[in-house]
């Protein structure tokens, strides 16, 4: 149950597109929609991050951030294996649990080549295959993916843990899932909890 990086050939595109983002004063927690413009000159609208996520233990000890006792409230069991994930794209862990109906995955990773946080997921919204803005205690995020594989059971996640940095998220069960968007944004409250609690 591998998923291939849905960055690998978005990176550069989103580097190259997105411009300077401006910065807004905002309460605790919460986010506020900023103007981003692209190199084509079009608007784009990014929501902005006031108090920043630490993102260091995505690095350091990235299957740390979940606990047995959050995997099994993500309903993964015992069984579960994690499996540090490193490359130019992404640093973070996968969580695998095959005794969970055809099996269970949660990826979770710090997407290190965008530099502009949520702006850089934002320029490719018209090309994603769905696109659903999510609040996650207080952070802003994007249920979306290149491919809909909702229907299968699938669903990704990017959340902004900071104006300078995204976070990747997905949850992937069988095709007997009923709402795998559900249970990613679960997965991202357990992480912004995880990092809140490092920050």
């Amino acid at each position: 149950m591998n998923r291939p990086t849905r960055y690998v050939g978005a990176v550069a595109l989103s580097i190259l597109a997105v411009g300077a983002s401006a910065c807004t004063t905002a309460q605790r927690g919460s986010a506020q929609p900023g103007p981003v413009t692209t190199t084509a000159g079009a608007p784009v609208t990014a929501p902005h991050v006031a108090v920043p996520l630490s993102v260091s233990l995505l690095t350091d000890n990235p299957c740390a951030l979940l606990t047995a006792s959050q995997l099994h409230n993500l309903g993964l069991t015992s069984a579960t294996r994690a499996d540090r994930t490193q490359n130019s794209v992404m640093t973070g862990c996968a969580w695998s649990d095959e005794s969970v109906g055809t099996g269970v995955q949660l990826n979770v990773g710090w997407v290190t080549p965008l530099h502009h946080g949520l702006a850089d997921i934002y320029v490719q919204r018209t090309t994603a295959a769905y696109w659903q803005p999510v609040t996650i205690a207080g952070y802003p995020g994007v249920l979306t993916d290149s491919t809909d594989q909702r229907g299968s059971g699938t669903c990704g996640m990017d959340l902004g843990a900071s104006n300078t940095a995204v976070i990747d998220l997905l949850y992937q069960g069988s095709s007997g899932t009923t709402d795998p968007c559900d249970k990613v944004q679960m997965l991202a409250a357990e992480i912004v909890s995880s990092l809140k609690g490092r920050s």
